[in-house]
């Protein structure tokens, strides 16, 4: 199946899904159970980059207290160890959503009964799931470290993992990833053209300020999973 085949699967197997598709979405993300790429900014200060540096002439010429110095950096400890939970939380709850939310998607692309539920109905195997999230995250920063193009590759070798722990929850990280691997030997490159067919409707729902992708990301979801029907099936 070519990428516009599986759009067209997608959008057949979401016709009178779309609302449980869009708000299961909506709550899989809010958990992070949507796997989403990240990037980091640092800043390299020394010592010696202050030397000479009157910080308090700084901030009075500002008209800043130390007192509204103090509230202000307050404020953002407590914005960073909220960040931090909140971060730890979705990768705990998240690992055990991204599995159900695999298998709602399973549900839609076969023609089954859907339901916002199902993104809760994996979470017994949430150790599981959690593991094999941290296993893909080790193994495609490794390949990364080589180059930008073995890491892009590794993270496709691995993509359907979710898929794979919701097919067949009986398996171990360790059984997904290989089996991951496995079914997409040969089929990376299509799941990297699948991806890429999308980008013109992500460039859109960045004039709708990112509401456009309460939709788009179901639809993306939906392909990915009729995609994973496809090459599982075809290399048994």
């Amino acid at each position: 199946m070519s990428s516009s085949e599986f759009r067209r699967r997608a959008r057949e197997s979401l016709s009178g899904n779309w609302f449980v598709a869009v708000i299961a979405g909506f709550i899989a993300s809010l958990l992070g159970g949507v796997g989403a790429g990240s990037g980091s900014v640092s800043f390299d200060f020394s010592s010696e980059d202050l030397e000479g540096v009157d910080l308090e002439a700084i901030l009075y010429d500002l008209g800043i207290t130390k007192e509204m110095l103090t509230v202000f950096l307050a404020f953002i400890g407590v914005l960073a160890i909220v960040g931090f939970v909140y971060s730890i939380i979705c990768l705990i709850i998240g690992s055990g959503v991204s599995v159900g939310y695999a298998k709602l998607n399973l549900d839609i692309v076969d023609g089954g009964s859907a339901s916002v539920g199902t993104i809760f109905s994996m979470f017994g195997r949430w150790k599981t799931a959690l593991w094999a999230r941290i296993l893909v995250n080790i193994r495609v920063m490794l390949w990364s470290l080589l180059f930008v193009i073995p890491g892009i590759v590794a993270s496709y070798s691995y993509a359907m993992v979710s898929f794979v722990l919701a097919d067949h929850p009986e398996m171990t990280a360790s059984e997904a990833l290989a089996e991951s691997k496995r079914i997409m030997k040969g089929n990376r490159w299509r799941l990297f053209c699948l991806n890429l067919s999308f980008i013109g409707w992500s460039f859109l729902c960045v004039f709708t300020l990112g509401i456009g992708y309460i939709w788009l990301l179901p639809y993306i979801q939906a392909a990915n999973a009729a995609f994973y029907r496809e090459v599982k099936s075809s290399t048994f």
